[in-house]
This record gives structure tokens, C-alpha cells and sequence, in this order.
């Protein structure tokens, strides 16, 4: 057995040259999928950890548009709440913990530059609904929202902008030339390109329609979302179970809708790594066709001094698994450094909402499984032809 394999890595040292332009298609084809596959991990795992800043029991319920109508209702008219319905939820079912409007649009506002942001109008609790980290200054608290005040709180992206990354604490930004006092500074990637106002501040300053197609709300009581659904079905005329209507969304719900998604862009990068690594896989194959070709006479002497077919077939299948290893072996640590190199760039961005992407082992595993399974596939033609070789007429050949 070693020398067998002796044998089969002297071949290929003799031949460094088709060794190297049969490794560069399959090393590119799994540095690509490598690659993929971690930048997917990557983008799913950051995603589902700025799920995670949210609190297990929040729900966000969207109104849309009836398609199934009950008595009262009328199909295709949109469903917007007032601050009146969702008072009367909570007195309806008191096991909501606390609720909160939400309503946004996209503002120019000046600071000490200018800049195209979104402004949300909420009420105090939506703030227990989302774990908004504070940099500087304060949350908006019980008097701006009783008083409705001119108060807003920026994320540092914002802040970043409008006031050239200096301190904006105390500040103001002007939203249709109204000023609005800068009280606080959050990070928050989910929220990183918006602005917090009291409810009543957005609607007077913003937009004269107190009207909302958005809510959140918290919750330990799961039956909650089912009678929510008939509260509001009664009050806007739609059968409780129109999803069109009125979509309810729970932290579960929403990381659930996450995974399946990210089902889909995994098979898709697999998909394209694969096709990729096929595509190198066919070129050992081809290239060790023509390398049969080229040893026709070196096989015909290895035959007629006693080698049997099926040890020939096993020397060519031994350089093909040898060459396929190593191409494997290249790729994976040049896309594994890849990756190294993007987590440092990402540890020195000091961003604590992006996870680094890193070298999933069993994907790994797995990749070079189904590399070695198809260059042993991919030898099979030219190992075949090498076996069924004549002696008299290889060693006859020019």
C-alpha cells in the first residue's frame, strides 16, 4: 500500500504542471462555496441576533386590507387603528402588558447638516417592547409623551450625520420647520437610519392624521393574539381569521420566517458553489483523460511486464482522489483565511450587532466528502480507458 501510493504522488510531482491546472478549478470551486456558505452564516446569525434584542413575548400586528368582510365591514378597505381601539383592547384583554402605536414616514431634517431619515411617533411602552441601548442622554420618559414635547432620540448613524459625529445631546434637528430637541442617543441596527418622537408630537408636527397601521405590544398570555384577532375583527367588520387583514407577528413567528428564509438562500449558495465545484471536477476528468492519453506507452510497458488492468485503473483513481484532496485542502484554507480576514475587519469596526463568519465544519466535512465521491466519479473515464488499454498497441503508439 505505500508503495502504491509512493508511486501515485511521484506521478503527480512529475507532472506538477497538469497537477496545478487540474487543483485550480475544484480549489476555486469549494473557496467559493466556503465562502458562500460562511458569509450566509454570517448575514443569518447577525439577523437573528438583532432578533434576539427584542424580548421573547413582543408581537407586532399589522393592519391591511379586508378581503373577507363581516357584518359592518366592506371588502378592500384598509384597516387603520386610532389610539381609541387599541385603549380599548387593553381594557378588553388585560393581559396585554403593554402596547404602543407605530407610525413612520420619511422626513428631510436638518441638524448642522442635512439628511433624508425616517421618524416614528410611539407612546411610552413601546419602549419595554424593544431593548433600545442608550449611548448618551435619556429614553423619551413620561413627560414628553404627557406634554407631548418636541423630543426625539437619534441612533448614532444619525447622529453621525447631522452633526458631524460630535455630541448632539441638547441639540436640535428641524422636521418641517419645526425643531425637535435631541434628548437621547441609541444604537440599535434595526432602527440605525431612524428617529423617536412622542406619538402626539408626530401627529401634530408630522402628520395631522392620528390614524395607524401598526401596533406592538408584550404579552406572557400566548391565547392573547386569537382574542385580539376577534376584538378587532368585531370592531372593523372582518372574519378573524383574514390574514389579509390583520397579520400578527410573534417573536417566534419572526425568527421561524427568518430560518425558512435563510433555507432558501443556503440551497441557493449551495447551488452555486456546487455548480461551481462541478465545473472544476469535469476538468480533472478531462485533464486526466488527456494524461492517460499521453502515458499510453508507460501503460503498455507497466502491462506487459505483469500489471493488471485493475491495478492501472487504481493508479489513475489514486492521483485523481490525490489531486481532488488536495484541491479541496487549498480551497477551504484559502476561503477559511478569507473569512478570518473579514471577522478581523468586522472585530475592529467594534460592531457588536455583526457576527463574524466563520468556517462551519460540518459543511466542511461534508464538501470534501462529496469532492472526493465526485473526482472518484470523475476518474472513472479516464481509469477506465487506461485499463482497457492492449499492451501490443500502447507500446506501438507515437
Amino acid at each position: 500500500m505505500i508503495d502504491f501510493w509512493s508511486e501515485v504522488f511521484e506521478h503527480i510531482r512529475n507532472r506538477a504542471n497538469q497537477t496545478l491546472a487540474s487543483c485550480i478549478g475544484v480549489a476555486w470551486g469549494i473557496f467559493i462555496m466556503v465562502v458562500l456558505v460562511g458569509a450566509g452564516n454570517c448575514v443569518e446569525d447577525s439577523l437573528l441576533k438583532l432578533l434576539a434584542n427584542e424580548k421573547n413575548n413582543s408581537v407586532i400586528v399589522y393592519g391591511r386590507t379586508i378581503s373577507k368582510p363581516m357584518k359592518g365591514g366592506v371588502e378592500g378597505s384598509a384597516v387603520q387603528f386610532e389610539i381609541q381601539d387599541i385603549n380599548d383592547l387593553c381594557n378588553a384583554i388585560p393581559e396585554i402588558d403593554g402596547i404602543s402605536p407605530f407610525i413612520s414616514t420619511f422626513v428631510n431634517i436638518k441638524g448642522e447638516n442635512y439628511g433624508n431619515f425616517e421618524i416614528a411617533g410611539v407612546d411610552q411602552p413601546f419602549f419595554s417592547v424593544e431593548k433600545i441601548v442608550l449611548q448618551e442622554g435619556r429614553l423619551l420618559n413620561h413627560r414628553d409623551f404627557v406634554e407631548s414635547e418636541k423630543n426625539v432620540i437619534i441612533s448614532t448613524y444619525i447622529r453621525d450625520v447631522l452633526f458631524d459625529k460630535k455630541d448632539a445631546i441638547g441639540k436640535y434637528v428641524v422636521i418641517n420647520d419645526i425643531p425637535f430637541k435631541v434628548v437621547g442617543i441609541f444604537t440599535y441596527v434595526q432602527y440605525d437610519r431612524m428617529l423617536f418622537t412622542p406619538f402626539d408630537s408626530y401627529v401634530s408636527a408630522i402628520n395631522n392624521m392620528p390614524k395607524f397601521g401598526t401596533f406592538v405590544y408584550t404579552s406572557g398570555n400566548k391565547n392573547v393574539k386569537q382574542r385580539i384577532k376577534n376584538f378587532l375583527g368585531q370592531r372593523f367588520g372582518f372574519e378573524p381569521s383574514d390574514n389579509n387583514a390583520l397579520y400578527i407577528q410573534t417573536y417566534e413567528e419572526a425568527i421561524d420566517s427568518v430560518n425558512q428564509a435563510f433555507d432558501v438562500v443556503r440551497y441557493f449558495l449551495w447551488f452555486i458553489g456546487i455548480s461551481t465545484l462541478v465545473g472544476g471536477i469535469i476538468g480533472i476528468g478531462n485533464i486526466m483523460v488527456a494524461n492517460v492519453r499521453e502515458r499510453t506507452k508507460e501503460i503498455g510497458v507497466r502491462m506487459a511486464i505483469g500489471a493488471t488492468p485493475q491495478s492501472i485503473k487504481y493508479l489513475i483513481l489514486g492521483e485523481t482522489s490525490v489531486i481532488t484532496f488536495l484541491a479541496g485542502a487549498i480551497g477551504i484554507s484559502v476561503g477559511w483565511m478569507l473569512l478570518e480576514f473579514i471577522g478581523f475587519i468586522i472585530e475592529a469596526m467594534d460592531n457588536n450587532d455583526i457576527v463574524s463568519p466563520s468556517l462551519d465544519i460540518k459543511t466542511t466535512i461534508f464538501s470534501m466528502i462529496v469532492l472526493l465521491i465526485a473526482g472518484l466519479i470523475s476518474g472513472l473515464r479516464p481509469a477506465t480507458i487506461a485499463s482497457e488499454m492492449k499492451p501490443i498497441e500502447a507500446l506501438q503508439s507515437e
